[in-house]
């Protein structure tokens, strides 16, 4: 008897050993998560991007105290953005009455760009742990990659993890439905195609250019549901959960495009604009698009990752056509089968993303008009090296395949990736020019509650988000900046006083101040020309002569 009891807890059992590896994966994932907030946050002075305007407007939807209007579906003035995160942070703010900072905002973008590690793991399948690593260490450790990725004034945060949780409800699906006992009855299928769908219309809704990364990654579902081998039996079974799953995309997007269509028209009948970003294949110009965007490649730093599941590719399509024409059965069986594991598929989806995205910044004039900007190839700075890097763990894997060693591949890999995360995980020092921004947004607040904050666009968004729940102001951008905020001009008019933000230039000087200023029709004249100061601006106190 205690030769059992010892025999039981010296070894113990299959579901134990696995308990106990999820446990500490997720004390991982939970530590990493730590170290980001601490680290890439807007408070921090690592990002290649300081907090600005395009930054301050998610902070300002978050507090958004008017009416909810369909103007709120998208980040303001920008149709390409979807606005959903915003309406979950706004909604929790008015139960909860707490006010959104950038750095509380940010906290909840960064957990969910984490969260993508913990999907991504669950569909490498039995090679989740390998998988969550590739993708921390991508995350955490790509220089090119993360400074958008945690930057609240890009929408890849959301985009990213909600595309993948669409994907897993798909695979799901899949999974439910060539189970001996639900291969008939939808009963296991319905709950993922609503999961699948509901997040594909989040990722949809966040960027269009989410549709097609969907649908290649729903045609990649149907291809490991037919090399399966429990779809053996029958290959038009796979049809099924196939159809559910584009229909789930098809759902999404057409639901989004609807809600967009409503977006524009809100637009013109309200401020006289759809706000409509158009979007066109750039004719004329794709040689110049794919050497631009080809040399910004190239000159990432883990370019060599980009190349290893390409090469793979071709060795296993070069093997594929070998073995179909010496028809060997054996080795074809044997590629059928690694192909279809959920880790080379989970390897291929994430090099497909990755070449999906560069194409549409070949692709797309867009790109072009803004300066080839390369935070269009955020994603594929993202997804290349998770391919390159699960990729090597499966060759790693097959190597050690017929060995004794194969049981430690995953666990001696994923330890060593980790710690490798650990040592090299970047440290960052505090944003001294936050930290002046939010001194001077409360300050200026304090002195002038409730008053308009009139500037450039670059400042009037920036200051306003930055200050305190107790004073806000109202940002009015000059007539002739871009205005995000289109029913704040008639604000204006009730201001009694406006605080107008002059840049100081280089010299540290700023230019004179006018007497007299005419804006939206209504006139301001100039009480104070340095109501405030700090090293970076000058703030003048106007009157409004048409205040009531």
């Amino acid at each position: 008897m205690t030769g059992t009891i010892l025999q039981r807890y010296s070894r113990p059992s299959a579901s134990l050993r696995n308990i106990f590896a999820t446990t500490v994966a997720l004390a991982v994932w939970v530590f990493f998560v730590w170290r980001g907030l601490v680290t890439f946050g807007p408070d921090r002075d690592l990002n290649n991007v300081d907090f600005n305007s395009d930054s301050a407007i998610p902070v300002l939807m978050s507090n958004d105290d008017r009416p909810l209007t369909v103007y709120n579906l998208y980040y303001y003035r920008a149709d390409r953005w979807g606005g959903w995160p915003f309406l979950v942070t706004r909604f929790v703010g008015e139960v909860t009455g707490y006010r959104w900072t950038p750095e509380s905002l940010f906290t909840v973008q960064a957990i969910w760009v984490f969260l993508g590690a913990v999907v991504f793991a669950g569909l490498s399948g039995s090679a989740r742990f390998a998988g969550g690593a590739a993708y921390l260490v991508a995350l955490c450790l790509h220089r090119e990659s993360r400074y958008l990725l945690f930057e609240l004034s890009q929408t890849y945060a959301w985009q990213t993890t909600a595309l993948l949780l669409g994907w897993y409800g798909a695979r799901r699906m899949f999974d439910a439905h060539f189970e001996p006992a639900n291969a008939d009855p939808p009963p296991r299928r319905l709950p993922w195609f609503f999961f699948s769908t509901g997040f594909s219309f989040l990722a949809v809704w966040s960027s269009i250019a989410s549709t097609p990364f969907l649908m290649f990654l729903m045609n990649l579902e149907g291809v490991r549901g037919v090399l399966k081998k429990g779809a053996e039996r029958s290959r038009k079974s796979v049809l099924r959960p196939y159809g559910l799953a584009l229909i789930a995309v098809v759902a999404a997007t057409v639901v989004e495009r609807l809600q967009k269509a409503a977006y524009h028209r809100y637009g013109l009948a309200y401020y006289g604009n759809d706000f409509q970003a158009h979007f066109r294949l750039d004719t004329g110009h794709l040689a110049e698009n794919l050497s631009t965007m080809g040399r910004a490649l190239r000159a990432l730093s883990w370019w060599p990752l980009y190349l290893v599941p390409v090469f793979a590719l071709a060795a296993v399509a070069a093997t594929l056509a070998y073995a179909l024409i010496r028809r060997r059965r054996g080795l074809f069986s044997k590629l059928r089968a690694a192909v279809a594991s959920d880790a080379a598929i989970a390897a291929m989806a994430a090099l497909g993303i990755a070449a999906l995205n560069f194409a549409f910044a070949v692709l797309v004039d867009h790109v072009r008009m803004n300066g080839y900007d390369t935070r269009f190839l955020t994603l594929t700075k993202l997804f290349g090296p998770i391919s390159g890097i699960l990729t090597i763990f499966l060759l790693i894997e097959r190597s050690a395949q017929s060995t004794r060693f194969k049981t430690y591949a995953q666990p001696v890999f994923a330890m060593l990736v980790v710690v490798l995360v650990a040592v090299r995980f970047p440290t960052a020092p505090h944003n001294l020019r936050f930290e002046l921004d939010k001194t001077t947004a409360r300050a200026i607040a304090r002195n002038a509650p409730g008053r308009v904050l009139m500037g450039s666009f670059w400042e009037t968004y920036l200051f306003t988000a930055l200050q305190g729940k107790d004073a806000t102001m109202t940002p009015v951008p000059f007539q002739d900046q871009m205005l995000a905020t289109p029913w704040t001009p008639a604000l204006l008019r009730r201001s009694d006083q406006v605080i107008v933000a002059f840049r100081r230039g280089p010299d540290g000087m700023v230019r004179p101040r006018a007497g007299e200023l005419r804006q939206y029709g209504v006139r301001l004249r100039l009480l104070d020309a340095n109501w405030y100061e700090n090293k970076t601006y000058v703030f003048a106190l106007y009157v409004n002569e048409d205040a009531p």
